[in-house]
């Protein structure tokens, strides 16, 4: 991310499809569903799934926030992720930007 961010003049943008937020959706609605399956088949199972899933989501947001704060150090600026409005064709732009620092 640093190295695209430096060399695409402080952006990084990208063109996506509708759908993509709909497959998102369903993956995150199993993910939630899968747990209480598990639980009518093997209690011990789904209560490591459960717990394996909540303590690595944690680390990840941590080791996440970290990444960014030393990105935005090196860039002098803040990140900021953006989202546009659906265009006519059905697509809309993702992206992330560099704001500098006003000293």
């Amino acid at each position: 991310m640093l190295g695209s961010l430096s060399r695409n003049g402080r952006y990084i943008l990208s063109r996506r499809k509708e759908t993509g937020y709909y497959r998102f959706f369903l993956t995150l609605l199993i993910v939630t569903i899968a747990p209480f399956i598990m639980i009518a088949i093997h209690p011990v199972i789904a209560l490591g799934f459960i717990l394996g899933f909540l303590c690595g989501h944690g680390f990840s947001e941590l080791t996440h926030y970290a990444y960014v704060k030393s990105v935005e150090s090196e860039l002098g600026g803040k990140l900021y992720y953006f989202i546009s409005e659906q265009d006519a064709e059905g697509y809309f732009y993702t992206g992330v930007r560099v704001l500098k620092y006003k000293y």
